[in-house]
């Protein structure tokens, strides 16, 4: 299955974003409904509650880091419908850079970044989620994170990676 475009034709990079896909289903152990690639301004993917991922079509021009967090992000959607504490634990256990790629998503470094939601850069929200630093330079895990190791292992353990 190709994906198309609003107007119907193959869009570039589709077979790639596809294959990526197709890989981190299958490490995921998920089954989306559908995987669309399209022309999107706004976001980067989605996932609907029927279980159709949607994929931006320039995300086959960014970073594969950047493309994987993308992914990952959506398909982990199919097991865990929120952002809640298993979903950002989920997040860590299989792309444990995915806060700098959601900063680089929001803040705007290189070309990755995407309008917010309410029509803005949301940067008030990047200052609040970025790391505290320890004098060491060693980021600062509070008590009761969801983003533990711990947390990231036992979740990841559970969900049978």
């Amino acid at each position: 299955m190709t994906a198309t475009d609003s107007v119907g034709g193959t869009l570039p990079g589709d077979d790639a974003l596809r294959g990526r896909v197709h890989t981190w289903a299958i490490r995921l152990e998920v089954q989306p409904r559908s995987v669309r690639i399209r022309r999107m301004t706004r976001k980067w993917g989605s996932c609907s509650t029927a279980g159709n991922v949607t994929l931006a079509a320039d995300l086959a021009e960014q970073p594969t880091g950047f493309q994987d967090f993308v992914i990952v992000h959506e398909l982990l959607h199919l097991r865990v419908p929120n952002h809640g504490k298993l979903f950002k634990a989920l997040m860590t256990a299989y792309v444990p850079d995915w806060r700098e790629h959601d900063l680089r998503r929001k803040v705007g470094n290189g070309n990755a970044s995407r309008v917010g939601s309410r029509g803005g850069p949301m940067t008030e929200q990047v200052e609040s989620a970025k790391p505290r630093l320890l004098s060491g330079g060693n980021p600062q895990i509070p008590k009761g994170d969801s983003d533990s190791p711990s947390t990231a292992w036992r979740a990841a353990a559970a969900f049978g990676q």
